[in-house]
């Protein structure tokens, strides 16, 4: 999902419009850039090549969000909405238009998205029950490092909280889960594991995959927690791994 370094210097015109983008975002650090379903980021907060995808289809992901619009047709005014690897707040913006009424709780433990998501909820001017956590998802409580920068992960270390969907969910008293999202750069099988009595009162979950390998057990593992499948597939065209798409049976 994420721009690497690599592929800049592997394309001389792809660096330089990354490298003006910067140039420009330096200079005019409040440009918006808007999709066309209304939601705005900063673009201090986009990399040059998101910005070049935009403007073929002017959508985050079009084909993920596909799905989450088919699966708020099924809310009910029940359950919240739990955004593991939340980052800029795209999907969480997108559920609050649609759904005014829904509980958010979102997971951003590094520092930059988590301002990131802040200053994006204020320019959308999202309210109301959305709630933001410093914390990383995993399959065990204790404490943990994020490797730097974008798409970092979990590494050893003892400078974010680290807990679990199971004991977040009875800390915060959570009795259903209308949607899970988990996209935590091939941290997701964890999670999963971490959320083994959440599952049987989540009513749909959407997980993006980051290898073929890690794809094959969040499917296996969904499947044994009760879900049933309704999408998947190993490879989606907006970014970099697959998506899985479950309900509850």
């Amino acid at each position: 999902m994420f721009f690497r370094l690599q592929t800049q210097l592997k394309n001389p015109k792809l660096f330089i419009y990354n490298l003006f983008h910067l140039i420009k975002c330096f200079l005019f650090p409040n440009l918006v850039w808007e999709f066309d379903n209304g939601i705005r980021f900063y673009q201090k907060y986009l990399i040059g090549f998101q910005i070049l995808r935009y403007k073929k289809i002017n959508l985050h992901e079009p084909d993920v969000e596909a799905v989450f619009l088919d699966i708020f047709k099924s809310y009910k005014d029940k359950g919240c909405f739990i955004d593991v690897g939340a980052a800029g707040g795209y999907y969480s913006i997108l559920i609050k238009n649609h759904l005014t009424k829904i509980v958010v709780h979102a997971f951003n433990p590094h520092p930059y998205f988590f301002k990131m998501f802040k200053d994006h909820l204020a320019l959308n001017k999202v309210r109301g029950d959305v709630f933001q956590h410093k914390v990383a998802i995993s399959d065990h409580i204790g404490n943990c490092d994020i490797s730097g920068g974008w798409g970092g992960g979990i590494i050893d270390g003892d400078s974010v909280a680290m807990s679990t969907l199971d004991a977040f969910s009875t800390e915060a008293n959570i009795s259903d889960v209308f949607l899970l999202k988990i996209d935590i750069q091939g941290a997701e099988l964890a999670a999963l594991k971490g959320a083994s009595e959440l599952l049987k009162r989540t009513q749909f979950v959407i997980c993006e995959t980051h290898t073929s390998q890690l794809y094959k057990q969040c499917k296996d593992l969904l499947e044994l927690s009760g879900h049933t499948v309704l999408q998947e597939s190993a490879k989606v065209v907006s970014h970099e791994g697959g998506l899985l798409v479950t309900k509850l049976a």
